[in-house]
């Protein structure tokens, strides 16, 4: 029977080529997903449908955020929203998740990301700050599970 693995313990980093920062305070991160169109083929000369594959796509990264606009890397959210950078939210992203049931050994997804969406969540009176972010994963992620804790 296969292992069963907690997901507590997952994290979100930026990167950049000689650093790697932590985003804190996820509350939760959605799964990777890829998938592609086909693409029908089928003449009148043919007996069955026939299809081609499309290129693959692995869509966006939803996640919610308990936001703490001191942190650099949460105010660099709002930065990538408001600045002038045509590529605004290109960046370098980590997410490593725990690949045993003691939760001692990690794997990861590289993937590089743009900012697609932003939403403060409900300003209630008893609560935490929380925002929901999604990343637009641009290209193909890459996958270690090579067991390493630290992002590449």
């Amino acid at each position: 029977m296969a292992e069963k693995i907690s997901t507590y313990g997952a994290k979100l980093y930026l990167t950049s080529i000689a650093l790697a920062n932590e985003i804190a305070n996820i509350k939760s991160i959605n799964g990777i997903e890829a998938s592609r169109e086909m693409f029908e083929t089928t003449t009148h000369a043919d007996s069955w449908k026939t299809k081609l594959p499309g290129l693959f796509e692995f869509g966006s990264v939803p996640m919610t955020l308990v936001f703490d606009p001191q942190d650099t890397n949460h105010a660099e959210i709002i930065t990538r929203l408001t600045g002038d950078d045509p590529n605004q939210g290109t960046r370098n992203y980590v997410i490593t998740h725990p690949s045993n049931a003691a939760g001692t050994k990690k794997a990861s997804w590289t993937l590089a990301g743009h900012l697609e969406s932003y939403s403060q969540a409900e300003h209630g009176v008893e609560g935490v700050f929380e925002v929901d972010v999604t990343l637009a994963i641009s290209g193909a992620p890459t996958y270690d599970a090579d067991d390493t804790t630290t992002p590449a």
